[in-house]
């Protein structure tokens, strides 16, 4: 069993129906093993777009939404929302899966769960380390200067 398929377990343990992504090589197995356990996978063009649609979701059923998006420089930072309680084998489970996957941090609620190294954005030369749960998201300014 890989690190993808332990993953699926877990959120097919918590009734996860869909996972919306923007797919990246590293995340494959994830994606894999969750269509292959009755997941459906949406595809998106943004990571944006993957964490609101998941975010609606959660929203609209009262089930766990999910995004995985592809990692940053400082590894992938996963925070699971308005997710079942943890029990001591879920925790257990989830922690071993994570670690299998090579996440840099894993969060519930904003709880962290999981810490192999604290994950990071790089903006110019700082490396910024965000709290659990928190998205990134450039400024149309800033997006532009990017793109320009």
């Amino acid at each position: 069993m890989n690190g993808g398929e332990l993953v699926a377990e877990v959120l097919r343990a918590q009734e996860t129906s869909f996972l919306f992504t923007l797919v990246g090589g590293h995340i494959s197995p994830i994606l894999v093993a969750a269509k292959q356990r009755g997941i459906r996978v949406i595809d998106t063009r943004h990571e944006a777009t993957a964490v609101f649609a998941a975010d609606a979701v959660a929203r609209l059923t009262g089930r766990p939404g999910v995004a995985a998006v592809t990692a940053g420089p400082g590894g992938l930072d996963l925070d699971l929302r308005d997710a079942k309680p943890l029990d001591a084998v879920l925790r257990s489970d989830l922690a071993a899966a994570a670690r299998a996957a090579g996440f840099a941090r894993v969060s519930v609620d904003g709880e962290t769960v999981v810490l192999e190294h604290p994950p990071f954005q790089r903006m110019g030369a700082a490396r910024v380390t965000p709290p659990p749960g928190a998205f990134l998201q450039a400024t149309p300014q800033g997006e532009g200067a990017l793109l320009a």
